[in-house]
C-alpha cells in the first residue's frame, strides 16, 4: 500500500496520508472484503448503512473506496460538523439533482448519521426515493438504534462492522500489525515489534487511533518503545463534561477517543477525583473502585462505564 500523494501539498496526519483509496487496500476481515468486492464487481452501488459500535473500524474509508473503485462522483458530509437542516437538504438536493459534467454516477456519503435529527432522517427517506435513478446514499454511524426504522428497514442495505468476534480479531490483529510496521518502515521510524503489537491489541479495532499514536510518539521520541503507553492522556475537556453533567457528550467523547476503559478508571482516580469538592472525593473513589471491579466481568463495558459516569455526575 502506498501513501496518499494525490495532492501536491504534503498530507501531514498519518491517518489521512495512509488512508486506503481502493477496497483492495482496506483492512477488513475476508468475509467483509468479499461483500464489498462483489459490489465493485457488479458495478452497482446499493444504498448502504454502515455501522459499528467502535470508531476507526473503516466505515468512512470503505464508503469512499467504493466510490473511487466505481468511479463515482461523491459528496461527503459529516453530520456532526453541519448545522441547519434546510441548508443541508439544499446541499444534497443540488448535488443529487444535477448531472455530472462527465456523466459519472453520484453518491452522497453521510458520516456520523446517528447524530442527524428525526426531521433530517425523515427527509432522507424522500431523497432516496426521489433520486434513486441518479444518486446513491451511504450512511455511517456508531449507534444504529438511533436511525429511524423507516430508513434502515427496506431503504438501505445494513452492514455491521462488528470486529469483536474472536475469530475475526484473531484474523485481523496480525494483519493490522503488519500494516503498521510497513508504514513505520516507509516513514523511517525505528520500533519495537512487541510494542507495536501491544498497541494494536490494546486499541483494536481502531486503526486510526493507532496511527495517530504512532505518529505523535515517533515525532517526539524518534522511536516506538514501551514508553508510548505512558503518553496516552485524558484531556481536561472530558472531566469538564462530567462536572457539567453532560452525559451524552461524555459518552461520545469516550467513543471518539477509543480510550481503554482500564486506563480511564485509573485516570479518573488520579486526575478527576482532585477536581471534586472534598466532601465528594471519598464517595467518588468508592464508585470508581466498584465499577472498576464490575468491569472485569461486565457483558457490556460501555454500559458499565456509562453507569459510573452517571454516579460521578450525581454529586
Amino acid at each position: 500500500m502506498k501513501p496518499n500523494t494525490t495532492k501536491k501539498k504534503n498530507i501531514y496526519l498519518w491517518p489521512e496520508k495512509w488512508r486506503p483509496k481502493t477496497v483492495k487496500d482496506v483492512l477488513l476481515p475476508k468475509q467483509y472484503k468479499k461483500f464489498f468486492n462483489k459490489i465493485v464487481k457488479s458495478k452497482e452501488l446499493p444504498n448502504l448503512l454502515l455501522h459499528s459500535s467502535t470508531p476507526g473500524a473503516g466505515k468512512t474509508t470503505i464508503a469512499k473506496c467504493l466510490c473511487n473503485d466505481l468511479n463515482m462522483e461523491y459528496l461527503y458530509i459529516n453530520i456532526s460538523s453541519e448545522s441547519g437542516i434546510d441548508t443541508l437538504r439544499s446541499q444534497i438536493q443540488n448535488f443529487a439533482a444535477t448531472q455530472s459534467f462527465d456523466r459519472r454516477e453520484k453518491a452522497v456519503i453521510m458520516d456520523e448519521f446517528d447524530g442527524a435529527s428525526q426531521q433530517l432522517q425523515q427527509g432522507m427517506r424522500a431523497f432516496i426515493e426521489e433520486f434513486h435513478k441518479t444518486c446513491r446514499f451511504i450512511f455511517t454511524c456508531n449507534y444504529v438504534n438511533k436511525i429511524i426504522p423507516a430508513l434502515r428497514e427496506g431503504r438501505v442495505m445494513v452492514f455491521d462492522f462488528d470486529m469483536s468476534d474472536e475469530k475475526i480479531s484473531n484474523e485481523m490483529m496480525p494483519t493490522i500489525f503488519t500494516r503498521m510496521t510497513e508504514i513505520l518502515d516507509v516513514e523511517g521510524v525505528d520500533y519495537e515489534k512487541k510494542t507495536v503489537a501491544k498497541l494494536v491489541k490494546q486499541n483494536y479495532p481502531n486503526n486510526r487511533k493507532v496511527l495517530s499514536l504512532l505518529q505523535k510518539y515517533s515525532e517526539m521520541n524518534g522511536i516506538i518503545d514501551e514508553n508510548i503507553f505512558n503518553t496516552q492522556t485524558v484531556d481536561k475537556e472530558f472531566y469538564d463534561l462530567i462536572l457539567n453533567k453532560k452525559l451524552t457528550d461524555a459518552r461520545k467523547y469516550v467513543m471518539e477517543k477509543s480510550y481503554n476503559y482500564d486506563d480511564l478508571f485509573t485516570k479518573l482516580f488520579h486526575e478527576f477525583i482532585p477536581l471534586l469538592e472534598n466532601g465528594n472525593r471519598g464517595q467518588g473513589i468508592l464508585d470508581i473502585a466498584e465499577y472498576m471491579h464490575r468491569h472485569s466481568f461486565s457483558i457490556d463495558p460501555e454500559i458499565n462505564f456509562t453507569a459510573l459516569l452517571v454516579e460521578l455526575m450525581s454529586y
